[in-house]
């Protein structure tokens, strides 16, 4: 009976042992994932730090070159006009194609300034969703790009009704097709597509 008793004790021993085992294991790896864990935080934050200081440096180069510079001459103002001249050919040109390559056309042909250094458009992009217009002799905060989205699409939205009729287009499937695409152009579906390739083509410029 004693033999049976000492059998269990041992065995109980044995078992907390192995517990104890597992515990300090399992502390051990608490330990390392938590130094882990703190490490890859410091590197994410030293990361963000990194980011905030070249955004820094951003801003800075956008104020020397924007705002204490005149490099203003000759850019178009950004205002809604009913009577922009392009020549016929590039809009017929333009209009063939239907998508967001009709409105880069036309964008560049009216907008593009070759002689500005500075500003190829009358729009800055300042910012991640933020944006400027030249409008009036100066540049306006036009945050997430509303009005520039809007106005642009809307004038070339109504110089291309202009030469969507029979004078220009002969074939009546065309025209229908057209219309389809140039009504469209600012609905909030298609125009934030457009609006996204207007932007990329400022970037590269």
């Amino acid at each position: 009976m004693s033999f049976m008793v000492n059998e269990k004790n041992i065995t109980l021993t044995l078992v907390i042992d192995e517990l104890n085992k597992i515990n300090s294991n399992f502390e051990k790896l608490n330990e390392s994932i938590a130094f882990k864990f703190n490490k890859f935080e410091q590197q994410i934050l030293n990361l963000d730090n990194k980011i905030i200081h070249i955004e820094n440096k951003l801003k800075l180069s956008n104020n020397i070159n924007y705002s204490n510079i005149d490099n203003n001459d000759e850019l178009k103002e950004l205002v809604k006009d009913g009577s922009i001249n392009i020549d016929k050919d590039i809009v017929l040109r333009a209009l063939f194609y239907k998508d967001y390559r009709t409105v880069i056309i036309i964008f560049k042909h009216y907008y593009f300034n070759v002689n500005n250094k500075y500003n190829k458009y009358p729009i800055k992009i300042v910012g991640k969703r933020s944006y400027e217009y030249y409008l009036n002799n100066k540049w306006i905060n036009d945050q997430y790009g509303h009005y520039i989205k809007h106005t642009i699409l809307l004038n070339i939205q109504t110089l291309l009704i202009k030469y969507n009729n029979s004078d220009y287009i002969k074939d009546y499937d065309n025209l229908i097709m057209n219309q389809d695409f140039i009504y469209k152009l600012t609905e909030d579906k298609f125009s934030k597509n457009y609006f996204r390739h207007i932007i990329d083509e400022i970037k590269n410029n």
